[in-house]
């Protein structure tokens, strides 16, 4: 028996136990939880008439793909929701068994395929989405697969998969973006260095343009970003712009949602005291932005902007406390955001176009674009968990160690971390 399978294995069990707990303690008869109510009536809408007007109009914001997998197994199986929730949870073991293979083709060490893997099953929002009728685990699902095709160099399954990304959530537009940014100019260095894997670049650059054209038929179905519905007028009705204080939000959960992570690598993330004295003088911008509750959430009586902003005013009521808590947050992911960014500059710059650089930028580009979003939540940044996650282990000596033991043809990695 092999490490990998002994790890894996201990993951299906370790999986197993999980759900068990969750759906006996969570219930799958249990009545409908938040966003889920709205979702299920989708999905039923998608399973009554699956027509092109259904897909015009249907009362949500985000694309399809979610609504018309989970009709499809109502078809088959039935739309009651417990029904319903049994599709959510085969959804969620297959993305942390996939999560746990991408692990075990990066680093070949079972201990830190399983713990990392753990780390992102137990993580409540991810506990939420193997149960509930959500749409976010869906395209993380596919996210991790695009992961493994990147690593493997399969072309149309990351086209594929990463248009699966697209047709669930909009706002994953960040994977498409950064890996087109990053194939582009690692096919400008093959191009000008005749670099002799150049011709896999270019399979990866047309994947990642191809990926967008669901995306776009879409966009040209509705006249719009979103379906024609109320929902629509509500949300969209002052159109994109940048929200400050949704980065904010976004550039604290780089260390709260990571806490574990950021503390197996602190000595190499707050090793720089130039790093760290700036961090500090920067952070004091945190308060012309700070982290609060959408105004629509309000309307509703929604004050906060996800589960830990609500454990924040559980643990001790009123805004100081919170906004405290916040603040600290964002002073100690400024490190690890200052990282990301001297990283993929000079890995640019010296042309190193490898996993890591890819990494990189997938992370900056989810910070750079879900602030344009027309909402901001706390699960908006479940995708980059793992990636963050991944990133964060290959910060040190080790990094070339690991990397060096799979062949990741045109992005094998020589320069360490």
């Amino acid at each position: 028996m092999t490490s990998n399978f002994r790890s894996l294995i201990a993951l299906v069990i370790f999986l197993i136990l999980l759900q068990s707990v969750v759906i006996s303690v969570a219930g799958l008869k249990r009545p409908h939880w938040g966003d889920e109510e709205h979702f299920v009536r989708t999905v039923r809408l998608f399973g009554e008439e699956m027509s092109l007007n259904t897909l015009k109009h249907y009362n949500e914001m985000s694309t399809p793909l979610p609504f018309v997998t989970y009709a499809l197994w109502g078809r088959i199986f039935g739309f009651e929701t417990h029904v319903l929730r049994i599709l959510s949870v085969i959804i969620a073991l297959l993305t942390y068994l996939l999560f746990h293979r991408f692990l075990f083709l990066l680093f070949q060490e079972p201990k830190v395929a399983f713990l990392t893997a753990v780390f992102l099953a137990v993580h409540p929002y991810m506990v939420g989405f193997s149960i509930f009728v959500f749409t976010d685990m869906l395209p993380i699902l596919f996210l991790i697969v695009a992961c493994i095709a990147v690593v493997k160099q399969k072309a149309v399954v990351f086209a594929l998969t990463t248009a699966g990304t697209l047709l669930c959530r909009q706002h994953f537009i960040f994977l498409p973006v950064a890996a087109g940014l990053f194939y582009l100019l690692s096919f400008l260095r093959d191009k000008k260095e005749t670099h002799p894997k150049g011709w896999a670049t270019r399979r990866m650059l047309l994947a990642s343009i191809l990926s967008l054209v669901p995306l776009g038929l879409l966009f040209l179905i509705w006249q719009g970003f979103s379906p024609d519905n109320e929902r629509k007028e509500s949300y969209l009705g002052d159109g994109f712009y940048f929200h400050p204080s949704y980065l904010t939000l976004y550039v604290c959960l780089l260390f709260v949602y990571l806490i574990p992570i950021v503390a197996v690598r602190w000595r190499r993330i707050y090793g720089n005291g130039r790093i760290l004295v700036g961090s500090f003088i920067i952070s004091w911008l945190y308060w012309l932005f700070p982290v609060g509750p959408l105004k629509d959430a309000i309307a509703i009586d929604v004050h906060t902007v996800g589960l830990f902003h609500r454990l924040l005013q559980w643990i001790w009521p009123g805004g100081f406390f919170e906004q405290a808590v916040f603040y600290a947050a964002f002073l100690l992911a400024l490190p690890i955001l200052f990282f990301l960014v001297k990283d993929c500059y000079q890995r640019v710059k010296r042309r190193d176009f490898g996993l890591l650089l890819l990494l990189d930028m997938l992370i900056l580009a989810f910070l750079i674009i879900l602030p344009f979003s027309y909402m901001c939540w706390e699960k908006y940044f479940l995708p980059v968990v793992p990636l963050a996650a991944v990133r964060m282990l290959l910060i040190g000596n080790d990094v070339q160690r690991w990397v060096e033991k799979v062949t990741l043809p045109p992005l094998c990695e020589t320069k360490g971390s």
